[in-house]
């Protein structure tokens, strides 16, 4: 954030020369801010619950390879789930569980996203 409000000071100062570039820049943060808004593996593991719900059939091979944002998705479909593909998904949560505990140990690696993923997986667990 320091970074950008440097470059915007610059760009500001600068006036009309690197405007565009200035424009561009600024166009990318926005953009950077409506994806992690939007948050795309939410959005993919919602989909595909309704899917689910209307037709019976998930794909939990796909489900499990989402990244931590949709961790309470996966562990909303998870408790739906029975036999073979639950015992699937299964080893797909206590794997990213796994990952993240190893993470979680180096302060390089810190993430919102996957300390509360670790957090709801520990409470899985504990059930």
């Amino acid at each position: 954030l320091a970074l950008f409000i440097l470059l915007a000071v610059k760009f500001i100062k600068s006036k009309q020369e690197n405007f565009f570039a200035f424009g561009t820049l600024l166009l990318i943060i926005t953009f950077l801010i409506i994806v992690n808004a939007i948050n795309p593996d939410n959005f993919i593991i919602q989909s595909n619950i309704k899917q689910y719900s209307r037709t019976g059939k998930i794909d939990v091979n796909y489900i499990g390879a989402l990244s931590a944002d949709a961790e309470s998705g996966k562990i909303e479909v998870y408790e739906k789930l029975q036999g073979h593909d639950k015992m699937i998904l299964d080893s797909y949560l206590l794997n990213q569980q796994e990952i993240l505990q190893d993470s979680s140990n180096h302060w390089q690696s810190a993430n919102v996203s996957r300390s509360k993923a670790l957090t709801l997986l520990q409470q899985l667990e504990s059930k």
